[in-house]
C-alpha cells in the first residue's frame, strides 16, 4: 500500500494492488451509521436515520437495484 497525497476530505489515502497488478485508489468515507443490507430494514433503517439528520451508508452485496417487486414476502 502507498500514500497518496490530499488533504481534502474524500480524498484517497492509500493505493492497493489488485492481482492484475494495476493500482486503484482507496477513497475515505466517513459516516455516523454503517448499514449492512439493503433489504427491507436496511433500506427504513436508512430512511429513518437520514431523516433524522444522521449521515448513513448502506451497503448491499449486490451491484443493482431490482428490476421488479422484492416486497411479497413481507406483504
Amino acid at each position: 500500500m502507498g500514500v497518496c497525497a490530499g488533504p481534502s476530505e474524500g480524498a484517497c489515502h492509500r493505493t492497493e494492488q489488485s492481482d492484475g497488478g494495476e493500482v486503484y485508489p482507496v477513497k475515505r468515507i466517513e459516516t455516523d451509521v454503517l448499514i449492512v443490507g439493503a433489504g427491507p430494514a436496511g433500506a427504513m433503517a436508512a430512511l429513518a436515520l437520514s431523516r433524522s439528520g444522521v449521515r448513513c451508508i448502506v451497503v448491499s452485496k449486490y451491484r443493482w437495484s431490482a428490476n421488479g417487486p422484492r416486497a411479497h414476502l413481507i406483504n
